[in-house]
């Protein structure tokens, strides 16, 4: 046999053996695939985004890139807006900027408002996201809960690296669609093939089969509120849609042990507020182990948000139906403070 012939003969075998393997792999992997629970809804573009896929704290946060360069309109939504809701990710999920714009419309007042809460930020970034996003001339409603300098930056290397060195739209071009690629991918993969886990230290199967799609948290692009958090074996854990379960705010104990103990935080950089015109609003989304009559004598205004009929689905983020009455005890408070919203400065 010559070499074409046995490199053809190689190649046609080779072909016909993977296709069957896929085929093999697709039908192994099906009667498994019906017991999961039913997959993320993709988003739709320009009303929706992939904020965080297949990871809590690290390159699969988007978030940070997208409000730090204003790549894809978010700049002029963020300078549009009358009120920011700033914070960590007890603002992403326990405050809802749709529904305190609704507030304020029904009352005669349009308003905008953009939720800028972004997952792990303490007091430096959202120092950096306050000046970078452009913020003049607004309402700053702040969480004091992430103004504590004592909370650790939970953030991976990009995001770190993006506060340390002035992100360019470029490099946040370039984090945004390694993320929404990577979601796509496995979405589209998801209900055909498995990935296969081979070998464990553990003691278990030595070859194993995985959904492709991977924790997902999905975002309103409008005003950046939380619509959906999702995990591939848990199904939704937040849905603004479904709502999901959760339970009451405990005052016994800490959700975590890194927190300290009155976790209030301080207050926002007087000098920043007065170089951007922006009126401060604080206030502190309760969760387990919160001291809500504790913070800083600085943090003024500040709206208490009573936990009495608050729950959370994990002891420290808001569940769907929640937020909805911590965002209307917000709105009453900051309506008896009288704030009158006006536009915010264009430059």
């Amino acid at each position: 046999m010559n070499k074409n012939t046995f490199a053809h003969s190689f190649w046609i075998s080779f072909v016909l053996g993977t296709a069957v393997f896929v085929v093999g792999l697709h039908f192994l992997w099906a009667g498994d695939y019906r017991k999961l629970p039913p997959p993320v809804m993709p988003p739709i573009w320009s009303k929706s985004y992939v904020a965080a896929y297949n990871t809590a704290f690290g390159d699969g946060l988007v978030d940070y890139h997208l409000y730090n360069t204003g790549i894809f309109g978010f700049s002029d939504r963020i300078k549009g807006a009358n009120i920011l809701l700033c914070g960590n990710s007890h603002v992403m999920f326990g405050l809802s900027a749709g529904q305190l714009q609704e507030e304020y419309s029904a009352e005669g007042h349009p308003v905008k408002v953009f939720n800028l809460g972004q997952a792990g930020s303490n007091m430096e970034m959202v120092d950096s996201l306050v000046k970078s996003s452009g913020a003049h001339d607004q309402i700053a409603v702040m969480d004091t809960f992430s103004l504590d300098p004592g909370l650790p930056l939970l953030l991976p290397k990009a995001i770190k690296d993006a506060l340390l060195w002035h992100e360019t739209p470029l490099h946040a071009y370039v984090q945004v669609s390694k993320c929404w690629s990577e979601f796509w991918r496995d979405w589209l993969l998801d209900p055909y093939l498995p990935k296969l886990r081979i070998g464990s230290p553990w003691g278990e199967s030595p070859l194993s089969f995985q959904r492709f799609l991977g924790f997902t948290y999905l975002r309103d692009a409008g005003n950046g509120d939380a619509i959906a958090l999702w995990h591939p074996n848990q199904g939704f854990i937040f849905s603004e849609a479904a709502g999901t379960a959760g339970h009451l705010i405990q005052g016994r104990h800490k959700f975590n042990d890194m927190i300290p103990d009155d976790s209030t935080g301080g207050h926002f950089q007087a000098d920043l507020l007065e170089a951007r015109h922006i009126r401060p609003v604080y206030t502190l989304i309760p969760y387990d182990g919160c001291e809500l009559g504790t913070r800083s004598a600085d943090a003024q205004p500040f709206i208490v948000i009573a936990e009495d009929r608050i729950m959370t689905y994990d002891g420290s983020h808001l569940t769907a139906e929640s937020r909805r009455v911590a965002t209307e005890r917000l709105f009453e408070g900051m309506k008896k403070l009288g704030l009158q919203v006006s536009p915010p400065s264009h430059r």
